[in-house]
């Protein structure tokens, strides 16, 4: 189930970047060629496994809905409200019958699965905040930049989600869906260096990593 989670989130991201080759996203195609290969990746990574349907609503929810960062943090920042009252993923209008109806997904809102529910810790709260400054640190050429915006509103989307799944066992096979983008938050305003940006970036760069990896550390040790 991992490997093909993994796989189909490898094929979500080959189809992505076809459509990314064309210069305009969800737009009428330069290259149709691309189109075909990036919608065939699509289906590919659906059949491989159900749940990137998630990155592909995900996908294009951000491009089609265009609002400004603070509506995006409001509804993280409810999210994690209703976590912290008991509430979650199977109280949402449309994806929660869903849920409901799908024996797999049952178990793991019962909590009766192998791995029992996390619920909010202090260590998620303290990693999505550190995310979040690591992002408002960036200078205004990165922070205004449409592909680094567009990957910052993908990432907070799925954050969301993961955390009203934080009362549900397996929590995590959800929340790797968001995960997978803070490497491309970190890495991408590396490539944008210019003049004392770049001195700038690095410095936040290796900051952030030596403090989340140490926070990964003592989490490791504790368990």
């Amino acid at each position: 189930n991992i490997i093909r989670s993994g796989v189909s989130v490898m094929l979500m991201f080959l189809g992505l970047s076809f459509y990314f080759s064309n210069g305009k996203l969800f737009t009428v195609p330069v290259n149709k060629n691309k189109i075909f290969l990036s919608i065939f990746f699509f289906i590919s990574s659906v059949l491989f496994h159900s749940a990137s349907l998630l990155l592909l609503a995900t996908f294009i929810l951000v491009k089609i809905v265009r609002l400004p960062n603070l509506y995006y943090l409001a509804i993280l920042i409810g999210s994690l409200i209703l976590a912290i009252m008991g509430l979650g993923v199977s109280n949402l209008p449309i994806i929660g019958p869903y849920f409901l109806a799908n024996e797999r997904l049952t178990s793991y809102l019962s909590g009766e699965a192998a791995q029992a529910p996390t619920g909010v810790t202090v260590f998620t709260l303290f990693f999505q905040f550190l995310i979040l400054l690591y992002c408002r640190l960036q200078s205004n050429s990165i922070r205004f930049d449409s592909t680094f915006q567009y990957l910052y509103k993908c990432y907070l989307v799925l954050s969301s989600f993961y955390i009203l799944c934080l009362n549900i066992s397996f929590s995590d096979r959800f929340g790797l869906y968001s995960w997978i983008f803070i490497p491309l938050l970190l890495v991408y305003p590396l490539t944008k260096q210019k003049g004392f940006n770049s001195f700038y970036n690095n410095i936040i760069f290796y900051c952030f990593i030596a403090i989340y990896f140490g926070l990964m550390v003592y989490r490791v040790g504790m368990n």
